[in-house]
This record gives C-alpha cells, structure tokens and sequence, in this order.
C-alpha cells in the first residue's frame, strides 16, 4: 500500500490481513473480516517507547509483546479518546495507569499483555460539562477517586488529606502497606487506613505533633502539589520553571520546588485573574483534574 503497510485478503473468506511497521520496528497485524470488523489484533513493539501505527478501536483486544522482554510504554492509537477510555487487561483489570493522550492512550507493557480499550467513564448529576466532567469521568474510569452510589461527584467539596492518600493509593493499585502508619486518629479498620499507612511509609504523606494525622484536613492547592510531587519521586523543576502569578509570594517554602515543577508540568494552573491561591483549599474536582493532568504529562 502507498502507506507502506502490507494487506492480504482472503478471497474465499473475505477476511483481510494488514500489518504496518513503523520506522522504530514497531510492527501491528489487524485482521478484519468481510464486513470490516476486526477479529484479531497484535503489536510487537521495542523496549522504551513505542507508538502503534494502527489500533483495533474500542472493544477489542489486542496482544502486544515487548521485543525480548522488558517493558514499554506504548501508545494505542485512538482518535478524539475520551477522558474515561482505559486498558482492560486480562482477568477485567483496569490499568489505572493508563493516560489518554494525543495519539490514543498510553500504557506501559511489561513482556506482554492482551489488552482491550473501553470507555468506562462516568458522567454526574452535579458535575457540568467541560472540563470538570472530563476529570470526573477519568478518575471515575480508573476507579481512583469515585463518586456517591447516589450518583454524584460531590466537585466542590473540600478534597482531605485521607481522600488524596486514598486516591494515591488506588493510583498505585493498592498495594498491601508496610506498616500501620501508627496515627492515633487512623485506627485499623478505618476507610482510609491501609491508604494512609502506604503513603506513609512511602514518604508521600507525613504526620502532625503528637502521632496525628487529621485525615478529614482539608488539602490546599500547594499541599496537592507537593503529594504528587513526592509520590513521582520528587523530580526536579526544570531550569527554566517558574511561578509567574501576582500571589507567587504566598507560596510555602516547602512547597515551592514541587510548584515549579507542578507548574512546569502543566499539572496546576492559575485561576482566570492570574492567581495561584496555593493556600486555597483545593476541591475534589480540581484533584480529579491534576491527577488527570499528572498522569497526561
């Protein structure tokens, strides 16, 4: 084909064959029947990064193997993916890592993985349109911060210091915690406990005098910052990072490398008057959307 790609078809069955190799070795084989409908799809792709040239759409799955094992992380291409598309991998499970991008969404695939695109996202009674809902919907999807069973998202309630270990934890797949987090005020047993004592013991969240936590704090802007900041293992700001905003003075000196690169990142922005308002708490909706923003970036 001009494309370069090559396409087989059977003219008995109808069913048609196309494999594409992209320039970096990536090779994707579709196989379609008569009607256009895909029946299988694989990809072998390089250790690193790879972008598929061809995807099988929404619905169906696709083996991708990594080129002498080790790991990827490889784009499926899908035009105009919604927030809430996710990788299903065997067994049901949601890559909750999985990031909408550009090109489609991108996944890392360690060895190999059959893996199936679906919409999964959830849209709420109180939540607008625009960009709001589309945070909803990608947290929603990923299972990492979830609304009511009363079908809202509750997006301007205050966003606390447990539901953020929580939705890191759930981020990261909830993994079995090291240790109790040893807080008075998170008893064994409670919601958030096995969140709290991860993020603890992982360095991301730390305590108050007297072995307290206060789990039901609310968070603000500058605090949400600095979690995701630690939880991508404190990265530094570039050398051309910085915080541009009229209120850029409020900022907590704590705070301030994990803002520059928040910033930098595009994780967190300014309000439409050009402030920051790092000590504004932060809602539960503008979480959603830095979350979303961090795993985009």
């Amino acid at each position: 084909n001009p494309d370069g790609s090559t396409t087989i078809t059977d003219r008995e069955t109808g069913t048609v064959t196309t494999v594409t190799t992209a320039p970096d070795g990536t090779t994707v084989t579709v196989v379609t029947d008569s009607g256009g409908r895909v029946i299988s799809a694989e990809a072998s792709v390089p250790k690193g990064t790879a972008v598929l040239p061809a995807g099988p759409g929404l619905g169906t799955e696709m083996k991708i193997t990594v080129k002498g094992g080790g790991s990827s992380r490889v784009t499926i291409p899908l035009a105009n993916a919604a927030p809430g598309v996710v990788a299903v991998l065997a067994g049901e499970r949601v890559d909750r890592k999985s990031a909408v991008t550009a090109d489609g969404v991108a996944l890392t695939v360690r060895g190999s993985a059959a893996v199936r695109l679906e919409d999964r996202g959830r849209s709420f009674s109180d939540v607008p349109q625009g960009w709001k809902a589309e945070a909803a919907a990608f947290v929603s999807a990923r299972g990492i911060l979830n609304g009511g069973t009363d079908g809202r998202f509750r997006p301007d309630a205050p966003m606390t210091r447990a539901m953020l270990a929580a939705a890191l934890y759930n981020l990261e797949g909830n993994p079995a915690p090291a240790g109790t987090g040893g807080f008075s005020d998170v008893p064994h047993g409670m919601w958030c406990a096995d969140a709290v004592a991860w993020a603890a013991a992982e360095g991301i969240v730390g305590g108050y005098g007297g072995g307290v936590f206060r789990p039901g704090a609310p968070i603000t802007r500058e605090q949400l910052a600095v979690l995701l900041w630690r939880y991508a293992g404190c990265p530094a700001p570039g050398p051309d990072a910085a915080l541009d905003f009229p209120d850029a003075d409020a900022v907590g000196e704590y705070a301030r490398q994990a803002l520059l690169w928040a910033v930098e990142k595009g994780i967190l922005s300014g309000y439409g008057d050009g402030r920051l308002d790092p000590k504004g708490a932060a809602t539960r909706i503008q979480a959603a959307r830095m979350i979303m923003n961090f795993m985009a970036m």
